[in-house]
């Protein structure tokens, strides 16, 4: 009995050993370092491209490293080879890091994105409201654990997910590109300012986002105070849904299902991609370096590239609000109907909204009468293709209060 126990000791410290011996190497910019393994976790620091990483744990999708004395969760795409491109690169600087504000745009970069929304009739602070956390860890896993133990929300079943040829790095560009267009938007039409459904339809935003290929994406989910039925997705993971929607959906599965449609916009980078047509028209890898002066300074060079990005910005702005080509809403939401199903929730309930939302009126083209008739048929299409069925949930959805 005594000699297992010390084979026993002794396989666990080489094991232990073994893992303190690994080491990872980062191989894109803007790998951020967290507290916790997961995207709802603050931002200890951003990792320096190149960097090489102790690796002291392994869970899913992640790795707890210790950098520069530092010890945190670091996203285990952070470790792969960089695919496609994200537009203007931020470059290595080792002092970067300590400008990082919590959410993890760099101090000069979230005030370019502030001076940005001000074109849309954005409120100079909107910007900094809609990066600030909203999703508390402990909260998120107190409701996870809630949604596997008492409402049956069973994420063991994995389908596939579909292989994606574009990239899948996420830049600092895309960030302030979304925070401005976003900002005014919420200029336009105000926020509801109910903390409870707030919390609640993040949460669930979060649930989904754990069983996508861009669980690393720090997504947030505002309401808009508007009766019209719509949602948005901005590049960097920012979701407006508005008031209107919520009273269109009757359980918490149909709920995932338009968040779910809005993450895979994100994850397919389709608020992205007529910019990075344009990618070429604006220079100059050492822009942020010099946003992120401390005194917010700004010289003639990135006087140039604030007003190129700013003119792109503006173009895309209806573009990105007023409609998406209809391509990007068929693949937005077939790859929606397998991130709910990889969650726990049952698909098929996305095509109960649709028909119901062919009568509600929506304030843009996204869910025009003809545009969502062709949605249903490809839906129904998927489906077919996905027996299987998750749960719908409706119990939580009335619980958490009226609309």
């Amino acid at each position: 009995m005594k000699r297992n126990a010390l084979i026993v000791t002794a396989i666990l410290l080489l094991l232990a050993a073994l893992l303190a011996a690994a080491s990872v190497s980062v191989l894109r910019p803007r790998s951020m370092l967290r507290e916790g393994p997961g995207s709802y976790y603050p931002i200890l620091t951003r990792v320096d491209e190149g960097a090489e990483c102790q690796v002291l744990e392994t869970t899913v999708g992640w790795y707890r490293v210790s950098w520069r004395d530092t010890i945190g969760w670091l996203p285990l795409r952070a470790t792969q080879p960089l695919v496609g491109s994200a537009g203007l690169r931020t470059p290595r600087n080792d002092s970067l890091s300590v400008r990082i504000t919590r959410h993890g745009m760099s101090a000069g970069a979230k005030g370019f994105a502030a001076g940005i929304a001000r074109r849309f009739e954005g409120d100079i602070g909107v910007a900094e409201f809609l990066l600030r956390p909203i999703v508390e860890p402990t909260d998120f896993k107190a409701f996870r654990k809630a949604s596997r133990r008492r409402y049956d929300i069973d994420s063991s079943r994995k389908p596939r997910l579909p292989e994606f040829e574009g990239s899948d790095w996420f830049s600092d560009r895309e960030e302030i590109t979304g925070v401005a267009l976003a900002s005014g938007v919420v200029a336009e039409y105000g926020l509801w300012p109910n903390a409870t459904w707030t919390r609640y339809v993040n949460n669930v935003c979060h649930l989904v986002a754990e069983n996508t290929d861009v669980f690393d994406v720090p997504f947030r989910v505002f309401i808009l105070d508007i009766p019209q039925a719509n949602a948005y997705a901005f590049p960097g993971g920012l979701i407006l849904v508005t008031r209107g929607m919520l009273q269109s959906i009757h359980n918490e599965a149909e709920l995932a299902c338009v968040l779910a449609h809005e993450m895979a916009h994100v994850a397919r980078k389709h608020g992205m991609l007529e910019l990075q047509e344009r990618a070429h028209h604006i220079g100059a890898e050492g822009a942020f370096a010099e946003l992120d002066d401390e005194f917010g300074g700004f010289d003639e060079s990135t006087s140039i590239i604030e007003q190129d990005l700013e003119d792109e910005i503006f173009k895309m702005y209806e573009y990105l609000v007023q409609g998406r080509l209809d391509d990007y809403e068929k693949e937005a939401d077939q790859l929606a109907c397998i991130y709910v199903l990889r969650t726990g929730y049952d698909p098929s309930v996305f095509l109960d909204l649709l028909i119901r939302l062919q009568e509600r009126q929506s304030n843009n083209d996204h869910y025009r009468p003809e545009l969502t008739r062709m949605r249903i048929t490809w839906l129904r299409q998927t489906l077919r293709q996905l027996p299987e069925r998750g749960v719908r949930n409706p119990q939580r959805w009335r619980d958490t209060g009226h609309i």
